[in-house]
């Protein structure tokens, strides 16, 4: 009788451990992708909470990393858009950085350079 409370409990506390994990991993869900240019590939990515464009390795691009994105405001709560960050490797946008005046964002903007197509992700 003891064997089977022991591991009925052991089960509990295991399903209890998934679904917290299952939770955890729902509310930090983030996108990515890839823009592919003749000269070389930049990574994408966003979360509610940041978002980045990076050249990636071996990329011989002479174009910077792009990003913009609709962001909620931690001052008023209104949605707004960002201007253009850019940075010859890697432009980012992150809440807990650039002086936190964003609370989240719904959407980011991205591009390998200055006049390349936009491609956007939703988190």
């Amino acid at each position: 009788m003891h064997l089977k409370r022991t591991v009925t409990s052991v089960a509990v506390t295991l399903g209890i451990a998934a679904a917290s994990l299952v939770a955890t991993t729902g509310s930090a869900a983030a996108a990515s992708d890839t823009i592919e240019r003749s000269c070389g590939d930049y990574g994408i990515s966003n979360s509610k909470y940041f978002a980045e464009t990076a050249k990636r390795k071996y990329n011989t691009c002479a174009g910077h990393a792009w990003v913009k994105i609709v962001y909620k405001s931690r001052k008023d709560g209104q949605w707004y858009v960002s201007g253009w960050k850019h940075d010859p490797q890697k432009a980012r946008f992150a809440s807990n950085e650039d002086g936190a005046f964003f609370s989240s964002l719904k959407q980011s903007i991205h591009r390998g350079c200055a006049d390349c197509v936009q491609k956007s992700l939703y988190p």
